[in-house]
């Protein structure tokens, strides 16, 4: 429906992307391109700059954000896990400030992604992008192999689209990174079905069995059966911090930690005792002996250790003398890319 060139802006002293409707198409697509454009605010998403309008008025094109990296391409299998969650998170991030702007991309594949020179990967090509609630189309556009079967599926003469759509997509876009390019045969049927076998069984990169788990419900048949974006990139980013986060116990006189690799640890003092585990996410309280309280509530077995709090162990007597303080203080790392 448009062609895209790029060009300098001489005002700025920068590269941009002109975008412009090939002739014979309604203006109302590349007005619908940057309303969608400009509600979104996520570094993962192709920036918008202006827009370019005939004589009349109407716009006619957009300037768009240019961006010089490299295209996406499929894992290696020399890819280390890192790199290809850091890859998996940057694209579902995208897709979920997207939702979050109340925008529909529709069209979402590999190649509508693209690198900066900053190593930011961005998602671009909004020109089938619908805001919710807008209604569905008579027409449907989609790429073979990243469509959801229910696109196909006309409601009262239209073609509806939803979030779910996208989260299919992704899906898709996840077994074509994660196996050499390739998607199963059966996405790209019309309609598209579900891979009888598991579309991540062939994966060059093993991720973990929880997250192939997750990854597979993106590819449900029931769109109400798919995650949301967020669940998508919350699991990934947990994933991608597994290990990474500290718990440091403060006394006076004497520091103890629980890490990724110390992941266990008892404080001890008198005649009480408090161990703790750490699982690679979460530092949970496993053993509790003695009067121990956690912000002035008795602590037990199975609590959650998060953000700051105060342990206070105390000993028979119950006088002041008689007890110790601990400050415990979790660290929050976060995926910065």
């Amino acid at each position: 429906m448009s062609e895209a060139q790029r060009c300098r802006d001489k005002n700025l002293d920068r590269d941009v992307v002109v975008k412009a409707l090939k002739p014979g198409i309604n203006p109302k697509r590349i007005i619908e391109e940057a309303k969608a454009l400009s509600q979104i605010r996520s570094k993962h998403v192709v920036q918008i700059f202006d827009v370019i309008r005939d004589s009349s008025g109407t716009i006619i094109g957009i300037v768009e954000e240019y961006l010089d990296g490299p295209d996406l391409v499929p894992a290696a299998t020399n890819d280390n896990l890192d790199a290809v969650l850091l890859t998996l998170f940057q694209i579902s991030s995208g897709i979920e400030q997207i939702h979050a702007s109340g925008v529909i991309h529709r069209d979402l594949k590999p190649d509508n992604m693209k690198y900066s020179t900053a190593g930011q990967l961005k998602l671009f090509d909004f020109g089938l992008a619908k805001g919710v609630g807008q209604g569905g189309t008579t027409s449907l556009y989609y790429t073979p192999g990243f469509a959801c079967p229910e696109y196909f599926q006309k409601k009262n003469g239209l073609h509806d689209f939803s979030f779910e759509g996208d989260v299919f997509a992704f899906g898709a876009i996840a077994i074509w990174y994660l196996g050499n390019g390739q998607v199963p045969k059966a996405l790209q049927s019309i309609p598209p079905a579900v891979p009888l076998s598991s579309p991540f069984a062939h994966a060059l990169v093993s991720l973990p069995p929880n997250l192939v788990s997750l990854l597979a419900k993106t590819l449900e048949p029931d769109p109400s059966d798919r995650p949301t974006m967020s669940e998508v990139r919350m699991a990934i980013e947990a994933e991608i911090l597994r290990g990474r986060h500290r718990l440091l116990l403060t006394t006076p006189s004497q520091e103890f930690e629980v890490n990724g690799a110390k992941p266990q640890n008892t404080i001890r003092w008198k005649n009480c005792s408090v161990r703790i585990k750490y699982d690679g996410l979460k530092f949970i309280v496993e053993d509790v002996k003695g009067n121990v309280t956690i912000n002035n509530m008795r602590l037990a077995p199975g609590y959650e250790l998060s953000g700051a709090a105060v342990l206070v162990m105390s000993g028979d007597s119950g006088r002041s003398s008689d007890r110790i303080s601990l400050t415990a203080d979790v660290s929050h790392p976060e995926v910065i890319v």
